[in-house]
């Protein structure tokens, strides 16, 4: 009872988050004399809007993905794609040119005091700053991992809410950036459809997409897995800087998987 009574106060606290994203944000535009119009649905919409049939992706096998909406004067004007990840210590991207070739993959890790700072401003000032300095800023598709955390203990529920909070700054500062730009969006993709396409599920439990990764990227490797249409452009130069990684690993293959399933995407969609 407890912990349900807990549950219900930390998700008033996430809303509370929201709003005061909003409320920054919006403070912050009003100061530059910008309108400020902001929304947090997940997916953009546009009209027209060019319906994809299932069917016609035959480079994603047998399993289809929880597709974006995409419209196609919008897929047209793509010259970049970056997929980004958040994890408890660092920020993670890839950015591929639109014929999948790979342009930077990399990430940057994060001060726990200022991005876990008990006041918002600083933690807000903190992320922003960290993105102007270290992420792509001209992509045409921003591609965030659309998760779903659960929280089997009581006491991992703080920690749960408070990698959730920094989630949303990191989306809702991206948003805003985004702002009055019509040929660039912001696309949420579902992890779970994302690792079945790649099998790398057991149960509803998602393991290592690394080691996939790892061997994908390998370089002279005779990949002739079913995966051989996501293998990005220039993979191979990465392969030791994946190597090296360490903990970044997994992050880093989520973002590749990730770009690579938007990538496929957006050529299916230009054979319709």
């Amino acid at each position: 009872m407890i912990f349900i009574i807990k549950l219900i106060k930390n998700s008033q606290n996430e809303l509370r988050v929201l709003k005061r994203v909003t409320r920054y944000l919006s403070t912050k535009s009003s100061k530059s004399d910008q309108t400020f119009d902001y929304s947090f649905d997940a997916n953009p919409e546009s009209v027209p809007v060019k319906e994809i049939d299932s069917n016609i992706l035959k480079s994603f096998g047998k399993k289809s993905i929880e597709l974006p909406k995409l419209d196609s004067e919008f897929v047209k004007s793509i010259d970049t794609i970056t997929s980004l990840d958040l994890s408890y210590d660092s920020i993670s991207w890839i950015h591929i040119q639109n014929d999948g070739t790979i342009i930077d993959w990399n990430f940057v890790e994060l001060d726990k005091n200022l991005i876990y700072n008990p006041d918002f401003n600083i933690s807000f000032e903190y992320l922003n700053k960290m993105y102007e300095q270290f992420l792509p800023q001209s992509s045409n598709a921003y591609i965030f991992e659309d998760k779903r955390y659960k929280a089997r203990e009581a006491k991992m529920l703080q920690f749960v809410l408070k990698l959730q909070k920094n989630e949303i700054m990191l989306e809702s500062l991206v948003k805003s950036k985004l702002l009055n730009q019509k040929d660039k969006k912001l696309f949420k993709m579902n992890s779970s459809k994302v690792a079945k396409k790649f099998n790398i599920l057991v149960g509803n439990e998602r393991v290592r997409a690394a080691d996939l990764v790892q061997f994908m990227i390998r370089p002279k490797t005779d990949f002739e897995l079913m995966f051989s249409n996501f293998l990005l452009a220039d993979s191979d130069k990465y392969y030791e800087f994946f190597s090296k990684a360490k903990n970044q690993k997994e992050p880093l293959a989520i973002n590749y998987l990730q770009a690579s399933c938007f990538f496929n995407l957006l050529k299916d969609f230009n054979t319709i």
